[in-house]
C-alpha cells in the first residue's frame, strides 16, 4: 500500500468515526443526535443539511398566512395542514392536521384563537394546540374579528352581512344593503361601532353595529382590478388595475374618490417582464406592503409604501413572492 493509500483510508476511518449514528458494540445508551447549521435534529444517518426546515411549508398554488396580532406567531396553511411557527427564530411551534381545508387564516385580536373555513362552517382553534372550540354556520369565506373580539361579521353569498356573538355563540344582527353580490372585504372600525363591507359590485357599504341599520352606500367607480385590499383603519381602499403600466391607486373610502397613486417604476402593475402582485397593510394603515417580481433575473421584492404621500419608504430583496406582512414595527 502507498503512502498515498495510506492517508486516504487514515482520514476515512476519521470521519467514519466522527459521523457514525449508530452505537458501536458494548456502548451504552442512545446515539448521538447530530444536528443542522441551525441546531435542528438531522434525520438518523444524516450529517448535513442543505437549507433549512425553519419556516418551510411545501406547497403548490396559493398559501394562507396570518401574523399574530402581537406579531409573534406565523400561520400558514396549505391543504388540510395548519403550521404554526415563531417569527424570531423561525421554528414549528405547533402543527394541526384537522378541522382545515384551504381556507383563510384569521388570528382573536388577543392571539389566543385562530379562525379559519372548514366544512362550510367558521371554525375557532386554540391556537396554543389547535384544538376545536367552537364552530359557527357560514356562507362565504369572508369574515372578521371586531377589535374587542366579541363580535364576528361574517358574509353571505346575497351581500349581507350576519354578526354573531363569540362569547355567547349566538347570532345577534342581519345586516341587509344595497348589493346583492357577495362580500370581499369585510371590517370594523377602531370603536368596533361600524362594519364595513366591500362587495363584488365595488360597492362600500356601512352599517350601525349598535342599530343594525345601513348607514352608507357609495359605488366606487373603479377600474377593472386585478386586486384590491381595505385598510384596518377602514379610511383607505388600495386598488391594483388589472391593465398593464398602471399605478397601483388609493381610494378614499369616505369619499368614494382616488386619493393617490403610488409613485415610480415599482408602482405599476406590469411592465414587460416584470409584475406586482399581492396587496397588505401594516396594521396602523401608514404602509402598505408589494411584491416586485422581476422575470428578468427572477428576483423579487418586498415593497413597503407610504399611503401619504404614496412614495417608496423601503424596499427588501427576498427569495419568493410574499402572501402576507407581520405588523410592520417589526420591519423597520
Amino acid at each position: 500500500m502507498s503512502w498515498f493509500h495510506a492517508v486516504i483510508a487514515l482520514f476515512s476511518c476519521f470521519f467514519i468515526s466522527l459521523f457514525a449514528q449508530g452505537e458501536e458494540p458494548g456502548s451504552k445508551g442512545p446515539a448521538p443526535i447530530h444536528t443542522d447549521l441551525y441546531g435542528d435534529p438531522l434525520p438518523p444517518g444524516a450529517v448535513a443539511r442543505m437549507g433549512t426546515i425553519r419556516l418551510r411549508h411545501e406547497y403548490q398554488g396559493n398559501m394562507a398566512t396570518a401574523f399574530s396580532p402581537d406579531g409573534k406567531i406565523l400561520a400558514s396553511g396549505v391543504h388540510d395542514t395548519i403550521r404554526r411557527w415563531s417569527t424570531s427564530t423561525g421554528k414549528l411551534i405547533l402543527q394541526i392536521k384537522a378541522n382545515y381545508d384551504d381556507g383563510p387564516l384569521v388570528f382573536s385580536p388577543d392571539s389566543k384563537w385562530l379562525a379559519t373555513t372548514f366544512e362550510q362552517s367558521i371554525v375557532f382553534l386554540d391556537a396554543s394546540n389547535g384544538q376545536l372550540i367552537k364552530r359557527i354556520p357560514a356562507q362565504s369565506m369572508t369574515f372578521a374579528f371586531s377589535p374587542n373580539g366579541e363580535t364576528l361579521a361574517v358574509s353571505s353569498k346575497d351581500g349581507s352581512v350576519f354578526l354573531w356573538n363569540t362569547k355567547r355563540d349566538k347570532q345577534t344582527s342581519h345586516l341587509v344593503g344595497e348589493s346583492k353580490r357577495p362580500a370581499l372585504h369585510l371590517g370594523f372600525s377602531k370603536d368596533g361601532k361600524t362594519v364595513i363591507s366591500l362587495t363584488r359590485d365595488n360597492k362600500l357599504s356601512r352599517w350601525g353595529v349598535a342599530t343594525g341599520k345601513l348607514e352608507k352606500t357609495i359605488s366606487m367607480k373603479l377600474p377593472d382590478w386585478r386586486e384590491v385590499d381595505l385598510s384596518p383603519d377602514m379610511k383607505t381602499l388600495a386598488v391594483m388595475p388589472t391593465a398593464a403600466m398602471q399605478p397601483i391607486q388609493l381610494w378614499d373610502v369616505d369619499k368614494g374618490e382616488r386619493r393617490l397613486d403610488l409613485q415610480g417604476d415599482k408602482a405599476v402593475t406590469s411592465r414587460g417582464l416584470t409584475i406586482n402582485s399581492g396587496l397588505t397593510f401594516s396594521w396602523d394603515s401608514q404602509s402598505l406592503a408589494t411584491n416586485w417580481y422581476d422575470n428578468r433575473d427572477f428576483k423579487v421584492s418586498l415593497c413597503l409604501w407610504d399611503t401619504a404621500s404614496g412614495k417608496l419608504r423601503r424596499e427588501f430583496p427576498v427569495g419568493r413572492r410574499i402572501a402576507d406582512s407581520r405588523p410592520m414595527g417589526s420591519l423597520f
